[in-house]
């Protein structure tokens, strides 16, 4: 997929149900390819959505994402 993508100018990048960010990324293998596409593109062009977060989630997701 990052191979893929690496051909493909992304210019927004949104992430749907960004909770799992923090509860499975440091565990999960799909997660660490989201992170890696978002740090190659600008903060300012990522958005996380999710409803379910708390404050330290919320932290977290920021620091794993920036």
């Amino acid at each position: 997929m990052l191979e893929w993508l690496a051909k493909v100018p992304v210019s927004f990048f949104a992430i749907d149900e960004a909770h799992c960010i923090s509860e499975w990324g440091h565990e999960f293998v799909p997660i660490t390819a989201a992170e890696t596409i978002a740090q190659s593109i600008s903060e300012e062009a990522i958005a996380a959505f999710t409803a379910s977060a708390t404050r330290r989630v919320r932290h977290d997701i920021i620091d794993q994402l920036i």
